[in-house]
């Protein structure tokens, strides 16, 4: 990482000076404990140009991920592990039960990654991998940082604070279109829960409207007027995050606390200004469908993440760049 710095007095050379040396002195120590550590337990460990050490390595049957420039995005399961084996995190769900980490609320399944936000120690795994390929590798505290440096003296010299940690990567994906990826998993999971519908048949790139009950009026509601509905928000590949029903909500574990009834919409002059129950903090993919929505109609809409929850996600259910389902009913109560 190139840094232009402007000091204006020798004394903060001196303390920027110390401050890197207590730095690295801070990770001559831990790389000790380190070898000490894989001298027990890994002495077939194989260092990587930066300084991590994999531990493990299934070669994949895919293309190479190769570097962030080539593939921005990966979607991918992994496993955290400390030194003494403890599983402290993971996104696979039978590992999660297994070690008593599940938790029902939660998403499990491969999780896309833009890898500029990934630590530096995993991308530069990531790269070295093949699609379907799976690595076990320890990255040390000086490479468990977002920041990017071209040497692993920079590294070495520049991060402390972070805490070393074993890594199990599997690479279901490398995505260099993160959009055109979205839009191809929509428009093939359209094509196999409505297979009437075509490419043709989505309102915009990315975003598809099913009419499931035919409206009893094709007259628009108008501006200011209300309807009540109940929804069901899910996850393509099946798991309900949000509902109005409380049957639904039960079944799938959502909370018990909640309230399940039908929400009352009130219509604007155009689909941004709908709003649910007093609020106009709506996903755009969803005030969308509500808007092309006729008296006693039902739908199922699918779209990308661009009109739902975008790169950021929602809660520990929704990740970013996850395309959503929502399933709405026009109620009459």
């Amino acid at each position: 990482m190139r840094k232009v710095l402007f000091i204006a007095f020798i004394g903060l050379a001196v303390f920027g000076g110390c401050a890197k040396s207590s730095v690295k002195s801070q990770n001559e120590t831990s790389k000790k404990y380190l070898e000490a550590w894989l001298q027990l337990y890994h002495t077939d460990a194989k260092e990587t140009p930066l300084g991590a050490y994999v531990l493990a390595d299934i070669p994949g049957s895919g293309k190479k991920v190769g570097d962030a420039a080539t593939n921005p995005y990966v979607r991918a399961y992994y496993t955290v592990m400390t030194l003494d084996g403890d599983v402290t995190a993971t996104n696979v769900d039978l590992l999660a039960q297994r070690v008593g980490l599940f938790d029902e609320s939660g998403y499990y399944g491969p999780e896309v990654w833009l890898r500029s936000t990934v630590l530096s120690g995993i991308d530069e795994s990531l790269s070295q991998m093949n699609v379907g390929g799976e690595r076990t590798v320890l990255v040390p505290g000086w490479l468990a940082t977002t920041d990017r440096y071209s040497t692993r003296d920079e590294y070495f010299n520049n991060v402390t604070n972070g805490s070393e940690k074993i890594y199990h990567l599997n690479v279901v994906e490398a995505i260099p279109d993160i959009v055109k990826w979205e839009a191809d998993s929509v428009c093939a999971y359209v094509g196999r829960n409505y297979p009437s519908k075509s490419l043709s048949d989505s309102l915009k790139l990315g975003y598809y409207y099913i009419r499931t009950r035919e409206p009893v009026d094709t007259a628009a509601f108008p501006a200011d007027s209300t309807f009540k509905i109940n929804y069901i928000g899910r996850l393509l590949n099946g798991d309900v995050f949000d509902t109005t029903i409380r049957d639904t909500a039960e079944f799938y574990g959502l909370s018990r606390s909640a309230t399940y009834k039908p929400q009352t919409i009130k219509c604007g002059d155009e689909y941004t200004d709908y709003t649910m129950g007093g609020s106009s903090n709506l996903i755009d993919g969803f005030s969308y469908a509500l808007y092309h929505m006729r008296p006693g109609e039902s739908c199922s809409v699918v779209f990308i993440s661009k009109y739902g929850y975008t790169e950021n996600g929602k809660g520990s259910k929704i990740k970013g760049y996850t395309p959503l389902r929502f399933d709405i009913e026009i109620v009459n109560e």
